[in-house]
Parts: structure tokens; sequence; C-alpha cells
């Protein structure tokens, strides 16, 4: 068969150059969340653990890390008050960002370094990273909204598809990278070294980040009743459609957050595996990305987001129990179950990044989404509460699961399996319910 080489250069061409303005958006904001995700996963991930580890941190004031996160986000809940008072939000959300990277990255490496005992650098660490993440909190539907006016129902799942394989190329290249690095300064007793110096490299893509940023145009916000208190609490409950994505998000942080950072201290820890190989076994997820993503988009076009979504819910929870059995004498098992749950994924991934827009109301949309990323925060705590517990309770307990001896920080995968394998439950018979109601009411306009 002729390969038509004038067409493939015409649709690089118009994928690296698009002449449409909400393509060229598009294009923008994938290229800005590459280099956020860039930054961030320098700073964060497997090594901001192995900081807190190297401060001596306890096991809880790990844990607390997720906690403080997700407490200091629930501020989401008001920033429509805060928001709303804007007529244009770009220039404001882009100085909330550059507070936000001069806090990640600037503030947290100074405190790390301050010449104080570690359990004081600690919680001066911890503060920062409550106080961040309230800023975080006040802007973030504001970025999500201003972006969201350039991505049309229609382009959503190729969208998020593209979107998802572009930033996680990028970010599992440093990822993947960094952990060479560390590995490398940390063989000579240099650990706080070379996680100095990847922080001063997620300076430069901190800058590019805020340069991308403000090369998106914003549009025109649809005008709704402004927003009270009362607002805030009320009217999302009379959207019910919109409240089931709300439920499936608040269910899946619950669920999926159970595991947090103590199967990475497990690994690091008890197995004593290098940040090589676990930035290895992460890195696989990026070839396997960039070819079943564009498969899962067109298979929730043909289908549905939530018929799709149910299906690998349950096989990601059933492959995800695996992780509990690998031991030191079978690490190679690590990979393998890494390896099958990165199959499921990247459809989990598009459909969660669509999720909070799914049934969304046209108007006050800020209201919505606040309300919709609060709930996701506290079902996160609530997550994280629940795993903090466990550990704190069962720390001298031998769990047995197939005659196999286990510590609990190594069992609780099994938990966070099974409890996202009933998510998947509750989906089918959400999605049930949905195709029932769509027989019998009129399609819904584009909310975008």
């Amino acid at each position: 068969m002729k390969i038509d080489w004038a067409k493939i250069k015409y649709n690089i061409r118009l994928r690296l150059m698009p002449e449409d303005e909400l393509a060229k958006n598009r294009a923008m904001i994938i290229a800005e969340n590459c280099a956020n995700s860039i930054q961030a996963n320098l700073v964060g991930g497997n090594f901001f653990t192995g900081l807190f580890l190297l401060l001596n941190a306890t096991t809880v004031q790990i844990g607390l890390i997720n906690i403080l996160t997700y407490v200091s986000n629930l501020l989401q809940l008001f920033s429509p008050l805060f928001l709303e008072r804007f007529a244009k939000r770009k220039k404001m959300l882009i100085w909330s960002r550059i507070i936000i990277h001069i806090l990640n990255i600037i503030v947290i490496g100074v405190a790390a370094n301050l010449p104080v005992p570690d359990r004081t650098r600690v919680y001066i660490i911890l503060g920062v990273v409550a106080l961040l993440n309230a800023v975080s909190a006040f802007t973030g539907p504001g970025f999500s909204i201003w972006h969201m006016q350039s991505v049309p129902e229609r382009e959503r799942a190729n969208y998020f598809s593209i979107n998802t394989r572009l930033v996680n190329l990028a970010a599992y290249i440093f990822i993947l990278g960094g952990g060479v690095f560390v590995d490398a300064f940390k063989a000579r007793g240099l650990d706080m070294l070379g996680f100095m110096l990847l922080r001063g490299l997620a300076i430069g893509f901190a800058a590019l980040d805020i340069w991308l940023l403000a090369r998106v145009k914003e549009y025109e916000y649809p005008k709704g009743t402004p927003p009270n208190i009362a607002m805030l609490f009320t009217e999302p409950f009379k959207c019910k459609r919109y409240l089931v994505s709300v439920l499936i998000i608040f269910l899946w942080n619950f669920f999926a957050t159970t595991t947090g950072s103590y199967y990475t201290v497990y690994m690091l820890e008890t197995l004593k595996v290098n940040y090589s190989f676990l930035s290895v076994c992460s890195a696989m997820y990026v070839p396997i990305t960039m070819f079943l993503a564009p498969v899962w988009a067109r298979y929730i076009n043909r289908t549905s987001w939530l018929a799709v979504f149910w299906k690998v819910l349950i096989m990601y929870g059933l492959f995800f129990c695996g992780h509990s059995f690998v031991n030191v004498s079978c690490i190679w098992l690590y990979p393998v179950v890494v390896f099958l749950c990165f199959l499921f994924s990247p459809a989990v991934n598009l459909v969660m990044s669509n999720m909070a827009f799914y049934n969304i109301p046209r108007e006050n949309q800020t209201i919505y989404l606040s309300f919709c990323s609060t709930l996701s925060m506290v079902g996160a705590i609530l997550g994280n509460l629940f795993a903090t517990q466990f550990m704190l309770r069962t720390a001298d307990v031998d769990f047995r699961v197939f005659g196999m001896h286990m510590l609990n920080n190594q069992f609780m995968p099994t938990i966070t399996g099974l409890l996202i394998m009933l998510l998947g439950g509750i989906v089918y018979f959400i999605h049930r319910r949905e195709v029932a109601m769509e027989k019998k009411a009129p399609p819904v306009p584009e909310p975008f």
C-alpha cells in the first residue's frame, strides 16, 4: 500500500500549528500542562517522600502531607465568592501560580536546609504545604474553567487522550532521569544536594509554565446569579445528574487514596529498592499510555464514559491487589503488577479528567466545580484518615494472605484494590440507570 506522505505531513502540521483558535489554545494548554507536570514531579512524588525520609520524618508525618493537602483544598468550596469578583481572571490566576511555584520549589527547599532540628524542618515544610495548597484551592477551579473554554464536549476524549500522553511522556522522562540523578548523589552520601539540584531544574520549568499560561486566551464567562454563601451549599443539589458525577469522584478519591505514601515507604525502607528502580517501573506508563490512550479514547467515543469506566475499574482494582504480594523474594513481581495496572490506568485517567465536567450546568460553573472539588477532597481526606488509622492500629499485626506474611503497609494495596472494584460495581448500576433515563428524556445540550 502506497503511503500518502503529503497527508501525513499535513496532519502533523495541523497538530503542531493548528489553524483554529480553540485548537491553538488547546495546544498551548497541553504544553503548559507538560511544563507544570515536569516541575511538580521534580519536587514531588518519590523525591518529596525521599526528602522527608532524609529529614527522619515518621510514617505518620509523611501521611500528614496528604491530609494537609486535602484539608487545605477544602477551601475550594468558597472559591466562587472570590473568583466571581473577576470579570477577567487570567492575570490573577497567573500571579497565584507564581506564588505556588515559589512556595513549592524555593521555600520548601530553603526550609529543608535550615540549621534547626529535623523535626522542626519537617513541621515547617508541612506548614508551607498547607499554605500553598490553600492558595491553590482558591484558584484551582478558575484554571479548570478557563482552560475548558477551549475544549468543547466533542473534543474532550481526544483532548484528554493527547494531554495524558504528552504530559506523562514529559514527566516520566524527568522522573526516570531524576531517579538516576538522585541515586548517583545518594551513593556519595549527598542526598540533599541531589534533591536541591532537582529543585533548581524545576525553577526553569516553572518559568516556562508561567510563560505558556500567559499565551492561553481567555473568553467571556457565562453570567449567572452572583453567588452567595447559601448558594455554595444549595445550588449543586438542584442538579441531580451532576451530583452523580460528584458521587463518583468522591468515592474514587476515598478509595484510591487509601494506599498513599505508605507503600512507597515499604518499597524504599523495607525492600531497600532504589529510586531508579521505582522510576523505571513508573516510566513504563509512558509507552503504554502513548499506545493505549487513543485506543481508550476511541472506545469511549463509540460507547460512553461510564460504560468504559465500570469495566476498567474492576480490572484495575483486581490487578492493584497484586502489589501486596511483592516482597524481598519476588521483587520482580512489582514491575509485572505495575504493567498490568498501567494497561487500564489511561482509561481511568481519561474518564476522571472529564468527570468534573460531566453533566455540569452552563451557568454558575465555579459553584458546581468548587463543590465537586471540595467533595473530592473530603473523599481523599477520609481515605487518608482511614489509611493512617489502619497503619497506627495494625503496626504490630502480622497479616496472612494465601499463607504469605505481610506488613500492614504491604497489605494496604489489597484493601485499596477491593474498594476500587466495589466502585466499579457502583458505576455499573449508575450507568444502567443513566441509559434508562436517556431513553425517556431528550438529549442534553453541550455545557460549553
